[in-house]
């Protein structure tokens, strides 16, 4: 089964920019009004969706864990 990377064809490491230009450039060729709807595109279009998505998510779920809260600390 293919990682949301390999569908995006972008390696595990790359940045957020990276990969909405991948995503964007795939779309752009696959797209039900490019293709003139073809079902195994129409599907193919569906799962590279999903896995954007799920990229997305877990960038922004990271980065929300990154920011941390100021420690209230007593300097004295």
């Amino acid at each position: 089964m293919l990682t949301d990377y390999q569908i995006l064809h972008v390696p595990e490491n790359s940045s957020m920019d990276t990969i909405k230009k991948a995503y964007r450039n795939i779309v752009k060729e696959i797209h039900p009004d490019v293709t003139g709807g073809s079902f195994k595109k129409h599907l193919l279009f569906i799962q590279i969706n999903k896995a954007y998505q799920r990229l997305i998510s877990k960038y922004k779920q990271g980065k929300a864990r990154n920011k941390k809260k100021p420690e209230n600390t007593v300097s004295g």
